[in-house]
């Protein structure tokens, strides 16, 4: 799913921030999802704020291919005041502006073929960031280290993967995903300590610098004895500041509580990074 909201006047999206007439909502939109999304309760609000938007300008009417007509990004606010919705927003640093040639080309791929000049609001039941990489507006975009596949894990653990894969991929951001990763990190990490008998199954568990650092001294596997035994410690030990640093991010800078200021998307996405490189490292330790 995707929100397209599609404006005629230029310097509307410059302010972070606009106002949509409610009977322009859903203009463009297959009667099945109007049904689903007509009223603006608290959960359809969410979903909104979940999905992927193209911020467009009416297209069809510039002769200059290259000029610059719509951005991607997402919403980050939304309140109904009788019949308007204001908006709040933000765009995506990562993926350049996308020019009124290019749009042309991705009509029929953002079913918007016959909906290119007039402001509405429109939501798509299309995969934007598919459609986008299919027309290379994303290959210049580093690889995401891919979450490694988890052999020891728990309902809890399989669900914060999940999420934290959904809530990337959907354009949320990665700010959004620190949450779910600590979640998915903290479990597995119970999991394996609980496993090799570290810790009790039942009461309060530890932290999860605590159970990194018990893994580290107290499981067998999790000895080294290659070449340069300090730095290789030293780098390990290093590990334990990164858990810490999500720990408190997760708690002071993500969307798991009401923190005014996120993490912006490339140091959440580097961290979040981190934390699947440690996961790898992890699992491939148990399985040696």
């Amino acid at each position: 799913m995707y929100s397209l909201l599609m404006v005629g006047s230029r310097g509307w999206w410059d302010g972070g921030g606009a106002n949509f007439d409610l009977n322009r909502y859903l203009e463009h939109t297959d009667d099945e999802i109007k049904h689903q999304l007509k009223v603006l309760t608290s959960a359809v609000i969410e979903n909104l704020l979940n999905w992927p938007v193209l911020f467009a300008y009416e297209f069809s009417k510039y002769d200059d291919d290259e000029i610059e007509v719509a951005r991607v990004g997402r919403l980050t606010s939304i309140k109904v005041r009788h019949s308007k919705i204001r908006i709040t927003f933000e765009f995506d640093p990562a993926i350049p502006p996308i020019t009124a040639g290019k749009m042309s080309t991705m009509v029929f791929d953002l079913d918007m073929e016959f909906e290119t000049t007039r402001t509405y609001w429109a939501v798509k039941e299309i995969d934007l960031f598919q459609v986008l990489k299919k027309n290379n507006l994303m290959a210049g975009l580093p690889a995401q280290v891919k979450a490694p596949e988890l052999r020891v894990t728990s309902e809890a653990v399989e669900r914060a993967i999940d999420d934290a894969e959904h809530l990337i991929g959907s354009g949320r951001g990665a700010a959004s995903a620190l949450d779910r990763i600590h979640t998915m990190l903290h479990g597995y990490l119970i999991q394996l300590c609980v496993e090799a008998e570290l810790v009790d199954r039942t009461g309060e568990h530890p932290s999860l610098t605590a159970l990194f650092k018990k893994l580290r001294e107290e499981h067998p596997k999790f000895k080294y004895s290659g070449p340069r035994t300090s730095e290789v410690g030293s780098a390990l030990k290093s590990s334990s500041s990164i858990i810490e640093a999500i720990n408190t991010l997760r708690n002071n800078a993500s969307v798991a509580h009401p923190n005014e200021e996120l993490v912006p998307e490339p140091e959440a996405m580097y961290l979040i990074n981190l934390a699947r490189s440690l996961l790898h490292y992890i699992e491939m330790k148990r399985l040696a």
